[in-house]
């Protein structure tokens, strides 16, 4: 029995001593992914405004109040259709659900697309979000 205790003791040292030291340090979980997610937004509107569709492009990333929000400009030569609505929030999903974005999503991190166009004139933003709990 004082085995099992013992064995008990330190997976419960390994699991919490790592966790205490982060927080002394003030380098808890949510001050790594800010980290993280600020080294990534510099690294990405460095490399902007991009092309990354026909008459799509993208002008900024930015973060702010847990939300990760992607800017686009849509120009008259896409083909873009707010009939097709379902669709491009299928995509956003999809687009949020795999790889850095998708572990960002499980820590809480809320993705917004914002898509800025001209519709008879006028100035528009469809704003799609991707709340966290959509990636499973």
């Amino acid at each position: 029995m004082q085995r099992f205790l013992k064995i008990i003791a330190v997976l419960a040292i390994l699991y919490f001593v790592p966790k205490v030291v982060m927080k002394v340090m003030g380098k808890d979980e949510a001050t790594v992914t800010k980290k993280a997610i600020a080294e990534a937004m510099r690294a990405t509107n460095a490399q902007l405004p991009k092309l990354v569709a026909p008459g799509i492009t993208m002008n900024q990333v930015e973060f702010q109040n847990n939300i990760y929000r992607l800017n686009y400009d849509i120009d008259n030569t896409a083909a873009f259709n707010l009939n097709q609505r379902s669709t491009y929030e299928a995509n956003a999903v999809a687009m949020t659900c795999m790889g850095a974005m998708k572990e960002l999503s499980k820590r809480g991190v809320i993705f917004e697309y914002q898509y800025n166009y001209v519709e008879n004139g006028s100035k528009k933003i469809l704003t799609l979000t991707v709340a966290p709990n959509k990636c499973q």
